[in-house]
């Protein structure tokens, strides 16, 4: 009887511990990899570092003469 009293003891005890690994917190992302499908010279980047931008919006825009050469000439 004395063992069952002990487990039960300290099953209960076992319950009242505080996991150590729990962390409240924000993520930040200190670099973002973007990828462009075109290689082609940035004409004009229209936000720096830091900036917070909304989804959609124009980060820089890319020089499309080349691009639109190489597209004239397959037509």
């Amino acid at each position: 009887m004395r063992t069952v009293t002990l487990l039960i003891a300290l099953f209960g005890l076992a319950g009242c511990v505080q996991d150590s690994n729990t962390a409240v917190g924000t993520l930040e992302w200190d670099r973002v990899e973007l990828i462009a499908e075109l290689s082609e010279p940035i004409v004009e980047i229209r936000h720096r570092e830091g900036d917070q931008l909304a989804e959609g919006e124009v980060i820089l825009r890319l020089d499309p003469r080349r691009s639109q050469a190489r597209l004239d000439a397959a037509r």
